[in-house]
């Protein structure tokens, strides 16, 4: 493995978390608070946050193996990727201003949200399957399933929580 593999690691890991994060975050987020631009307030704090997060883990990780020569590279990978998937997956969130098809404006975001990110699981695991000549179409059910399930998870603690806290 090269330095140049390392970086479509440090890429990996920034889309891979920031998927599943920031699906679950919005999930819960959407059903406890229902509104907009808290929801994108909030998504937006926590992305920002996670993905200088991300990067610092990364440059610490990186710089802790002998044989990496520039952990600064990896950790811009992982923050850079992290933060446009946060910014693709909470843009629904700023440019809706009401419901469309029936939907009420908050179910709609997290529609497309949730739509935009299984796109960005098809394009990412596309990618990776001919980065590494593996198939494609396991890996995508694989992260597709636990982009499901934490997003389930988080949607059933936010809303025990919304009603817990009297939001």
């Amino acid at each position: 493995m090269d330095e140049d593999d390392d970086h479509y690691g440090s890429i990996v890991l920034g889309i891979s978390d920031a998927l599943i994060e920031m699906t679950g975050v919005l999930a819960g987020l959407t059903f406890a608070l229902k509104d907009l631009k808290l929801v994108a307030l909030s998504g937006l704090v926590t992305g920002i946050a996670a993905s200088l997060s991300m990067g610092a883990s990364e440059f610490l990780s990186k710089r802790a193996e002998s044989r990496y020569s520039i952990p600064i590279k990896a950790a811009f990978y992982t923050l850079a990727s992290y933060l446009f998937v946060v910014t693709l997956l909470i843009s629904p969130y700023l440019l809706i201003e009401q419901g469309r098809f029936g939907l009420e404006p908050h179910i709609l975001s997290l529609s497309l949200t949730l739509c935009m990110g299984v796109f960005v699981v098809a394009g990412f695991n596309k990618w990776i399957s001919v980065k590494q000549n593996q198939p494609f179409f396991s890996r995508f059910l694989e992260m597709l399933g636990i982009l499901a399930i934490v997003t389930a998870v988080s949607y059933a603690i936010g809303m025990g929580l919304a009603s817990v806290i009297d939001v």
